[in-house]
């Protein structure tokens, strides 16, 4: 039996058309600071391994020497990086589900 389970229970997002910034995430509920949003589900990479990647996959910096890597993400988190200020509205984490660290991203205002 696959034991996968989605970790989003509380916190709902759903994808819309922005007016200027093309597909982004939207909060259907308030969202607090530090609050979960969603598993993210691609690599964090070292900045290394990311210039040797750089020419064909497309990545967002996530801190110092912490790299998200978005190809073949298969949920909204994808998204989230679409936004019309530039300011950072998300961290990434690691969360102990089950002896395994799994990156997820929280909301950091």
């Amino acid at each position: 039996m696959c034991t996968n389970r989605p970790f989003q229970k509380e916190k709902r997002i759903k994808v819309v058309k922005t007016e200027v910034c093309g597909w982004g995430v939207e909060a259907t509920d308030s969202i607090n600071k530090g609050d979960f949003i969603i598993e993210y589900v691609g690599e964090v990479i070292s900045d290394a391994e990311c210039k040797e990647r750089l020419s064909y996959l497309k990545y967002d910096q996530f801190g110092p020497d912490q790299v998200k890597c978005q190809c073949g993400a298969s949920n909204y988190q994808g998204y989230l990086g679409v936004k019309r200020k530039k300011s950072k509205v998300e961290e990434l984490r690691n969360w102990d589900t089950k002896g395994r660290r799994t990156p997820n991203i929280r909301h950091r205002r």
